[in-house]
């Protein structure tokens, strides 16, 4: 003989659905505005940015070291969204991808980007372990390199400006991946850990084209990049660095803000102020948190 489940228990089941299913148009309702929302996560020392795009996209790109993206990135996502439609690991520094298997114990990812040139270190494998069981689920896994365009909505697109496909330095800084996000007239420069030799060339390859309203400096404000070269051509108006607290590299460089300030760049680090988010309505960025 079954046994019926007491009326009350069916009735808060059918409550706690009707709250998901509001959660959920409610997260669809906002995910139509037009605006673009970038949040540089806190993650400590490395890099973890999230970008959230009109229509309900979200792009993550780096993940930090092994455990320290988990928070930063459930602040900012609603509960019950478990998936995350592109993620991006910039190069094999444990500080970039350490925590992006993390993520996808956590998260599904729709598309993940893998650095052009492989590392021998544990975190790499751990790495593509997980990417491997990503797409054992469905997700596709790719590189990109100089004029790939990943489009992620009708004004919104990532715009890789290095490595070229046939000359991937063997350094891991300097294999970085550097892409100009494109939202409507505005732009964030992002750099993952590329060096001043690097910068050079991005510069005396594209010039103007770097140009644009945020740039998260290289090497978390490292005295190895950010050159004057670079800073003139993309001449952003803010500046934004993921560094941790108090981290013993004593990042960022007093010269690196020196350079910034001297080219009218208005700078905030996450080691102070933790998570910093701007929104982009296509036309102008503005800091709100």
């Amino acid at each position: 003989m079954s046994k019926r489940l007491p009326g009350w228990i069916g009735v808060f089941i059918v409550f706690c659905c009707l709250i998901v299913s509001l959660l959920a148009v409610l997260h669809a309702i906002q995910s139509r505005t037009d605006t673009l929302q970038i949040s540089f996560l806190d993650v400590g020392q490395g890099d973890g940015t999230l970008i959230e795009v009109p229509g309900g996209k979200e792009v993550l790109v780096d993940g930090g070291k092994h455990g320290s993206i988990a928070g930063p990135l459930a602040d900012e996502l609603p509960f019950y969204d478990r998936s995350v439609d592109l993620v991006v690991g910039t190069h094999a520094d444990s500080d970039h991808i350490g925590g992006l298997s993390n993520v996808f114990a956590t998260y599904d990812a729709g598309k993940i980007i893998v650095p052009s040139r492989k590392a021998k270190s544990s975190v790499w494998k751990r790495f593509l372990n997980s990417t491997r069981k990503e797409k054992q689920t469905g997700a596709v896994v790719d590189t990109v390199s100089t004029g790939d365009v990943l489009k992620l909505g009708p004004q919104t697109y990532l715009l890789a400006l290095f490595p070229p496909e046939s000359a991937v330095p063997k350094d891991t800084n300097k294999s970085s991946l550097v892409f100009k996000l494109i939202h409507g007239k505005t732009s964030v420069m992002l750099t993952g850990d590329a060096p001043k030799s690097i910068e050079r060339y991005l510069a005396g390859q594209f010039g103007q084209l770097l140009d644009a309203d945020i740039l998260k400096p290289g090497h978390h404000g490292s005295k190895t990049s950010s050159g004057w070269p670079f800073l003139s051509a993309v001449s952003p108006s803010q500046a934004v660095i993921s560094a941790g607290k108090g981290n013993s590299y004593g990042h960022p460089h007093q010269g690196v803000l020196d350079r910034l300030e001297a080219i009218n760049a208005s700078t905030t680090c996450t080691c102070k102020g933790g998570t910093i988010t701007f929104e982009s309505d296509g036309k102008e960025l503005t800091r709100i948190k």
